[in-house]
Protein backbone atom coordinates (compact mmCIF):
# COMPACT_ATOMS: atom_id res chain seq x y z
CA UNK A 1 0.00 0.00 0.00
CA UNK A 2 0.83 3.47 -0.72
CA UNK A 3 1.75 6.03 1.54
CA UNK A 4 1.47 9.43 -0.36
CA UNK A 5 0.40 12.24 0.98
CA UNK A 6 -1.37 14.94 -1.59
CA UNK A 7 -1.01 18.58 -1.21
CA UNK A 8 -3.64 20.42 -0.18
CA UNK A 9 -5.15 22.59 -3.36
CA UNK A 10 -7.19 24.79 -1.05
CA UNK A 11 -3.40 25.98 0.07
CA UNK A 12 -2.50 27.12 -3.42
CA UNK A 13 -5.62 29.22 -4.27
CA UNK A 14 -5.12 33.49 -3.53
CA UNK A 15 -7.38 35.41 -1.43
CA UNK A 16 -9.06 36.75 -4.44
CA UNK A 17 -9.99 33.30 -6.14
CA UNK A 18 -10.82 32.48 -2.78
CA UNK A 19 -13.43 35.36 -2.58
CA UNK A 20 -14.92 33.93 -6.05
CA UNK A 21 -15.02 30.61 -4.94
CA UNK A 22 -17.36 31.93 -1.97
CA UNK A 23 -19.40 33.71 -4.08
CA UNK A 24 -20.15 30.94 -6.25
CA UNK A 25 -20.75 28.62 -4.11
CA UNK A 26 -23.62 30.77 -2.05
CA UNK A 27 -24.89 31.59 -5.46
CA UNK A 28 -25.18 27.90 -6.04
CA UNK A 29 -26.63 27.09 -2.91
CA UNK A 30 -29.10 29.87 -3.39
CA UNK A 31 -29.82 28.34 -6.74
CA UNK A 32 -30.68 25.09 -5.11
CA UNK A 33 -32.63 26.36 -3.04
CA UNK A 34 -34.86 28.35 -5.10
CA UNK A 35 -35.52 25.48 -7.43
CA UNK A 36 -36.90 22.33 -5.51
CA UNK A 37 -39.30 21.78 -8.08
CA UNK A 38 -38.18 18.06 -8.74
CA UNK A 39 -38.16 17.65 -5.25
CA UNK A 40 -41.28 19.21 -3.90
CA UNK A 41 -43.31 17.70 -7.26
CA UNK A 42 -42.20 14.21 -6.49
CA UNK A 43 -44.56 11.75 -5.69
CA UNK A 44 -43.73 8.43 -3.67
CA UNK A 45 -44.38 5.20 -6.34
CA UNK A 46 -46.10 2.36 -5.23
CA UNK A 47 -43.66 -0.42 -4.00
CA UNK A 48 -43.21 -3.50 -6.76
CA UNK A 49 -45.58 -6.59 -6.27
CA UNK A 50 -44.16 -9.52 -5.12
CA UNK A 51 -44.35 -12.23 -7.19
Amino acid sequence: MHNTKRKNAWLDYTPEELEKLEAFAQDYTRFISENKTERENAQPTEPASES
